[in-house]
């Protein structure tokens, strides 16, 4: 099939935490996995069309990350057929996901996956209307997930690409 695996981050407004999930992925891929990881996000509660938030473009720039091209798109049925893996942020996020998304397509909790989520310990709450010192924290909250997820995702992309 030789495609690579397509992975979509989803919160709410798209503007804060699955925005970081995806540009954090993305480094990470762009360094050690280009072309087998494709990587988007979206948003539960949003019309799509805005930019992230100053704080979230602040916090991702300290880690030397440009964030300023995003734009939010929000969550469609189409829009999850095109990937293989949704990756919500909370227990909510993944029964709203998990309820529209087509059977083929692998939904869980960023904190839990490749477990669906049992409860709500794996949730990362969303950090809107917060100082910047609780977005660094979820920030970095999800960059240790994304961290800890890679191995794993780059070993389903291979599988995908020599199927």
């Amino acid at each position: 099939m030789n495609r690579p695996l397509r992975v979509l981050f989803v919160c709410s407004g798209n503007i804060c935490r699955s925005a970081m999930a995806e540009y954090l992925l993305r480094n990470i891929v762009e360094q050690e996995a280009s072309g087998e990881i494709e990587v988007a996000s979206a948003g539960t509660e949003t019309m799509g069309g805005s930019g992230a938030l100053a704080v979230t473009v602040t916090v991702m720039e300290e880690l030397g990350i440009d964030i300023t091209p995003h734009r939010s798109q929000a969550v469609t049925r189409k829009l999850l057929e095109k990937f293989d893996i949704v990756l919500g942020m909370t227990r909510e996020h993944f029964d709203d996901v998990n309820y529209r998304a087509p059977d083929s397509v692998d939904v869980s909790v960023l904190g839990s996956w490749p477990e669906p989520p049992s409860s709500r310990e794996h949730d990362i709450d969303d950090p809107f209307g917060q100082n910047m010192n609780r977005y660094r924290l979820y920030r970095d909250r999800i960059a240790t997930e994304i961290n800890r997820i890679f191995p794993m995702l780059r070993e389903r992309a291979k599988s995908i690409r020599s199927e």
